[in-house]
């Protein structure tokens, strides 16, 4: 589940910047489960981007995609790994053209 905040501020006529910062509620752990009966997990996703409009509505944008996943394992006496947590984070570049009407 994604609960988020987005914005976009027009820079000028052609230019725009967005801003996309979101709380990822993480439902199932899936197989870190198996492994680690206890874990609650959590996450955090900012995007960063920029717009440039070429013609007729359409723009060009490029942006990055920082994402950070939260992990608490929360070990118990008897658990075969005593783990206290561990965090996963990905960057991701993007491109792409979109038409704005």
């Amino acid at each position: 589940v994604q609960l988020g905040l987005s914005s976009r501020w027009a820079l000028s006529r052609r230019v725009a910047l967005s801003l996309d910062a979101s709380y990822l509620a993480v439902l199932e752990s899936g197989q870190l489960a198996e492994v680690f009966p206890h874990v609650s997990s959590f996450g955090l996703d900012v995007l960063a981007g920029l717009a440039i409009g070429i013609a007729g509505g359409v723009e060009v944008r490029a942006g990055a995609d920082f994402r950070s996943y939260f992990h608490s394992f929360n070990p118990e006496a008897g658990d075969r790994y005593a783990l206290t947590g561990a965090t996963d984070q990905q960057l991701a570049g993007w491109l792409a053209v979109a038409l704005r009407r």
